[in-house]
């Protein structure tokens, strides 16, 4: 598996299950399972202290749904209030990989945010610290098959399930990061002479399209 660069997104496969030991009031959350991406901005790093870096999700959509009649619920990271506190984080000393996501579910009947929240660690045990995210995956490639702990609260009011089981795959991808590299004279001239043809034919021509999270 390619090692991706500090300076690329690191894309996850994030799926497991839930427990079906808890409270009566999380039955129907008993063995759900969830499945989904979420994708690590490498270059937002939102603390770097000496025991950890935490870094910002560029997008995350993981969807959780229930053995029973219960309705499957999401986490999206839509840029609502209180989901940025989401992120992914790397324990330095331990080669631990955890990540948190957080959904704001809008409750009217409560003044304050409602939130659900998804927490997984993964334990890559290495046998010397790291300094970042792609550190990690080099000293343990495996390390998002070797689950540590999680747990998933439906609402801020609630306590949480337990994670049974989980795993973070990385995503390879067909081809690396495209990196910006001069263009010779030639070419951007031939560039700009494409471009001005087609405007001749799709000049009055205007679209506009919604933007739409990168899940990847």
């Amino acid at each position: 598996m390619a090692v991706p660069a500090f300076s690329a997104p690191v894309a996850f496969n994030i799926s497991g299950s839930l427990s079906d030991e808890g409270l009566t009031l999380n039955d129907a959350f008993d063995n759900a399972v969830f499945q989904g991406t979420v994708v690590v901005d490498t270059m937002s790093v939102k603390a770097n202290i000496s025991s950890a870096i935490t870094y910002n999700l560029l997008s995350y959509y993981v969807v959780v749904t229930p053995v029973g009649a219960a309705p499957s619920f999401s986490f999206l990271g839509d840029g609502e209030t209180g989901e940025g506190d989401s992120g992914a984080s790397v324990q330095k000393n331990d080669g631990i990989l955890s990540f948190v996501l957080y959904e704001n579910i809008d409750d009217p009947a409560t003044a304050a945010i409602e939130r659900r929240q998804l927490q997984l660690s993964f334990n890559g045990n290495t046998t010397a610290p790291v300094s970042s995210l792609a550190g990690l995956i080099a000293a343990a490639p495996g390390v998002g098959s070797n689950f540590d702990a999680g747990l998933l609260q439906v609402s801020t009011s609630q306590l949480p399930t337990a994670v049974e089981d989980a795993e973070a795959a990385v995503v390879e991808r067909d081809t690396p990061p495209i990196s910006p590299v001069p263009l010779p004279a030639s070419v951007g001239l031939l560039v700009a002479g494409l471009i001005g043809f087609g405007s001749v034919g799709f000049g009055r021509r205007r679209t506009s399209k919604r933007a739409r999270p990168n899940l990847l």
